[in-house]
């Protein structure tokens, strides 16, 4: 009966908050000490006013962190930049690897080309740089992936160099500039004197304004070009070359402007009459014009449409269109030979167990499984048609 008995709610609730205190409480090794060392604090403390003290904040109470070290942290950078560098170095054995192996291969395929005298079964040539060795038999993407290909074989190289000096002296950090003869280092030098000079050249100009203005309190504005010329830096020189510009366009509009108003009537000047800047477009726009007109007349004349190349008069588009079609047709002639040697030798024909013949000879198969699967479908269809 006690049991089957049901408490009231508020009953129920209260159990329910006495149970959650108790959880929450800490246990009693925990509690103990704190409620004595507070009781402590609380007995030292009534021996002095009130007044003459505050609590100190609960975060003062916590152990004080030791201050950092310098050279511990410098240690830890350094041994960081060691371990990354020693990582460079296992990438650059890999990645070498791979290029000599690429470039194993790409010899012995023209070695084979030039003994047989064909490009055919030979082994395959995905990329355009392994046409030829020679760079006149190349088209316009070789020339550019061999050209990339040097320049990243020798940032390779000097990266591995840089790697290994930082190895050797336990993480002291080696910056690119040290090598000048690197291509990142030239990079790097090169900026570096850039902003330098720009530095220098705005210092000048500064203690240079101060001369120039004396006694002003407010000083006054030089342009950068009013520095001498040993001082004058790249800011001072790309505004010098671009007031040469703005004077000759003032000198050859005074010049069209006077021969406007000479005589007894004004007449009209065109910039060509008088050249700089604005005469050289007004002549380019002349010639496009002059022979867009002329095109213009042959079309009307056959009543074919005449390309701006095939024109009598070709004209700027006309000579732009030449190359761009010229450009064309080397891509094509290049792409053509690279399409023609990858038909004829293909990965799975001649290395299966390469990366490419395996990839393609997984991918063949499973383009080729539904035609097979409809091949057999027809002809079990044929021989029931027969019995």
């Amino acid at each position: 009966k006690i049991f089957s008995m049901r408490p009231p709610l508020h009953l129920n609730a209260l159990a329910i908050c006495l149970i959650g205190i108790l959880v929450s409480l800490p246990s009693v090794a925990t509690f103990t000490p704190l409620l004595t060392s507070k009781m402590a604090l609380s007995a030292s403390l009534s021996h002095f006013p009130t007044s003459s003290w505050r609590p100190l904040p609960l975060s003062s109470h916590a152990t004080p962190e030791p201050p950092s070290d310098p050279e511990e942290e410098n240690g830890v950078g350094r041994m960081i930049l060691k371990n990354i560098a020693r990582l460079s170095l296992l990438d650059y054995t890999w990645r070498k690897d791979l290029f000599r192996k690429a470039s194993a291969s790409r010899s012995e395929s023209q070695a084979l080309t030039r003994m047989t005298g064909s490009t055919q079964k030979v082994k395959p040539m995905f990329r355009p740089m392994d046409l030829s060795d020679s760079e006149a038999e190349l088209g316009p993407l070789g020339i550019a992936e061999s050209k990339a290909v040097a320049w990243l074989e020798e940032v390779m190289d000097s990266e591995a160099e840089r790697a290994r000096q930082i190895v050797a002296g336990g993480g002291d950090p080696v910056r690119p500039a040290n090598d000048p003869s690197s291509p990142l280092g030239r990079i790097e030098a090169g900026t570096l004197d850039f902003v330098e000079s720009v530095a220098q050249a705005e210092r000048a100009r500064a203690e240079f304004s101060r001369d120039y203005t004396g006694e002003k309190p407010f000083g006054a504005f030089l342009p950068p070009s009013s520095l001498p010329e040993r001082q004058r830096g790249p800011l001072g020189e790309a505004e010098n070359a671009a007031k040469a510009i703005l004077n000759e366009i003032k000198e050859a509009e005074t010049i069209r402007a006077r021969l406007g108003s000479a005589g007894e009537q004004p007449r009209v000047v065109r910039p060509l009459d008088v050249g700089g800047p604005l005469g050289e477009a007004e002549r380019i726009v002349s010639d496009i014009q002059i022979a867009e007109k002329k095109r213009a007349q042959e079309k009307s004349t056959s009543g074919a449409f005449v390309r701006p190349m095939d024109a009598s008069v070709k004209g700027p588009l006309g000579e732009a269109e030449e190359g761009l079609v010229t450009l064309v047709e080397s891509l094509k002639s290049e792409e053509r030979r690279r399409y023609e040697n990858l038909v004829e030798n293909r990965p799975m024909n001649t290395d299966r167990k390469s990366v490419s013949g395996a990839l393609e000879s997984v991918s063949v198969g499973i383009l080729r499984a539904p035609v097979m699967l409809v091949k057999i479908a027809a002809r079990v269809g044929e021989l029931l048609k027969v019995e």
